[in-house]
């Protein structure tokens, strides 16, 4: 038996019968349908061990008779530290990228040693089930190093978006040994389903001119410093952490953000505002270490800058959460976006000073302008009003509502502005 094409091959209910069916066709295209289970579950369960079963014997036949590595025998661990391996030579302009597959593996392989799945031929979709529902139900405690001692760190539940992270990471593993890693003879997850997810873009806004004022005065130094760059030049988070002096070009007034460390992957060059430049000046005069910004111990900071955020921001006095958006570090890059857009930047010197490669990005950041600034748009229209929008009542001329209301000065000066990825 041999299926001709997978993409042909699915389960289904049938009218009048119970349960579910499987059906395929063979090398010879012949159809066949037989019952596969009385869930949809065990149904695809036998379907993909059926191919497993015929990508084995091809695998056999590949290699002259020898099946090298059938799922059984082959232990996860060894295919881990392989393709870490592959991941880190194939990716070494992106180490984020190694460190993401890094971390989701060691998730969800220590969680499947601890349940006795521990070669690929023991991975199966019950297991990653069960794996779904304990880490997005329960909490848990895990050992992690800090300088020079071990400590206890609670992690709460996760949500699908991070399960499905982690699972997809042991996915594209077994799809990588079965295929140009040669380990294995097929995957015996590949037909496992992500969850759904909602994608629902954050709401963020943008800070006034007093916030921002008040976030520099309450912020320390080095904090100070870098939200004035983020301010300045719309730096992402890890644009900023990742900035070394071999960045900032001096002589001409430029950064220069790493095609590794940019979001579309392609260097760019963003020039610098005079106080900006002579800030860096200064600090470059008093430099010690490669990094531009540094803590206490000579380190970028990767991990605890979002807290020391929150923090300026409490001291600020500036609300995290309100109804026009929240506030969090990305909220600096999508002030600096908004300045732009207010201070008449047209939309073409925006995407290129936002580093966005689409213009319809900047179109519906431009298209989302607070609505403070629409009515002066509509203001500049002329239309000739008899009365100057006044009208009789008796012997009493009064003024409508909508032009008093027009007259009133805006409850709220926050801008509400949408995030800028």
């Amino acid at each position: 038996m041999c299926i001709r094409d997978r993409a042909m091959a699915m389960v289904k209910k049938i009218k009048g019968r119970k349960g579910w069916f499987i059906d395929y066709t063979d090398a010879n295209g012949k159809r066949i349908i037989r019952k596969g289970g009385d869930t949809r579950a065990e149904a695809k369960h036998a379907l993909g061990q059926i191919i497993t079963r015929v990508e084995e014997r091809r695998h056999k036949k590949r290699h002259g008779g020898e099946i090298k590595g059938l799922a059984r025998d082959v232990a996860l661990a060894d295919v881990a530290e392989q393709y870490l391996r592959h991941v880190k030579a194939t990716h070494a302009e992106k180490p984020r990228t190694y460190k993401c597959y890094r971390d989701s593996l060691a998730d969800v392989l220590s969680f499947l040693a601890e349940h006795g799945v521990v070669n690929v031929g023991q991975v199966s979709p019950r297991a990653l089930n069960e794996y779904r529902e304990i880490r997005m139900t329960e909490s848990r405690t895990v050992l992690y190093k800090h300088r020079g001692g071990h400590h206890e760190r609670t992690i709460p539940p996760v949500g699908p978006r991070t399960v499905n992270r982690n699972v997809g990471a042991l996915k594209t593993m077994l799809n990588w040994a079965a295929g140009d890693g040669d380990l294995i003879a097929a995957n015996p997850i590949v037909s496992y389903k992500p969850l759904p997810v909602r994608r629902k873009r954050k709401a963020r806004r943008a800070l006034t001119t007093k916030e921002k004022r008040d976030l520099l005065e309450a912020s320390p130094e080095p904090f100070r410093s870098m939200w004035a760059l983020m301010l300045g030049t719309g730096l992402r988070k890890n644009e900023l952490v990742e900035l070394t002096w071999a960045d900032v070009d001096l002589d001409r007034g430029k950064l220069v953000v790493r095609s590794e460390l940019s979001k579309n992957s392609e260097m760019a060059e963003i020039p610098l505002r005079h106080d900006l430049w002579q800030l860096l000046a200064d600090m470059h005069d008093r430099r010690v270490t490669k990094h531009i910004f540094v803590n206490s111990a000579g380190r970028p900071w990767r991990n605890n800058l979002l807290p020391r955020f929150y923090r300026c921001l409490d001291k600020a006095g500036i609300e995290r959460k309100t109804p026009e958006g929240d506030v969090d570090i990305h909220s600096l890059r999508v002030t600096f976006g908004t300045d732009l857009v207010e201070a008449g930047v047209d939309p073409k010197t925006w995407q290129r000073l936002m580093r966005h490669k689409s213009a319809r990005v900047a179109l519906e950041f431009y298209a989302k302008v607070n609505e403070r600034n629409l009515r002066p748009a509509v203001e500049k229209i002329w239309l000739d009003l008899p009365e100057g929008g006044r009208r009789e009542s008796g012997n009493k001329t009064e003024t409508s509502r909508a032009v008093k209301n027009a007259e009133r000065p805006a409850r709220n000066d926050v801008s509400s502005k949408q995030a800028v990825t």
